[in-house]
């Protein structure tokens, strides 16, 4: 814990107690499958039925949100249509997003970078919004 202590600190970041920031997610299940294996059409006709949440394409990506109790009956009804997903996982989804301005994008994008590199660390999620300048540049 004072490894990953010292990230925040190094990154102009502070580390708030535990759950102090667990309310502004949602837990999720997400399944993701290329748009060039599934259309976003068969993949709602697919994911409803079983009891998917959401259906979302973007950038040749199809994503399927469920509840988090759901995410295994839905990952089967995928391939048992004969749909392997690329990745199935529980995530957290931010209720909201907050806009930062460029120069605070890039420290926190620094900050999920030195996070990320830690072996201590599996996932990291955020609910910054970017300037389109910011994700040009990377």
């Amino acid at each position: 814990m004072a490894e990953i202590r010292h990230i925040f600190g190094k990154n102009n970041g502070n580390m708030a107690e535990a759950g102090a920031v667990g309310w502004m997610f949602d837990r999720k299940g997400e399944l993701q499958f290329s748009a060039e294996a599934v259309s976003e059409d068969r993949a709602m006709e697919i994911g409803i039925e079983a009891g998917a949440e959401d259906v979302l394409s973007e950038d040749g990506t199809v994503t399927v949100r469920t509840a988090p109790g759901d995410l295994m009956a839905v990952r089967q009804a995928f391939v048992d249509a004969g749909l392997e997903p690329d990745e199935a996982e529980l995530i957290m989804v931010p209720q909201n997003y907050i806009d930062v301005d460029a120069d605070t994008a890039r420290k926190i994008l620094k900050l999920i970078d030195a996070l990320e590199d830690n072996e201590d660390v599996q996932k990291v999620f955020f609910n910054a919004e970017f300037p389109d300048e910011v994700l040009e540049d990377m």
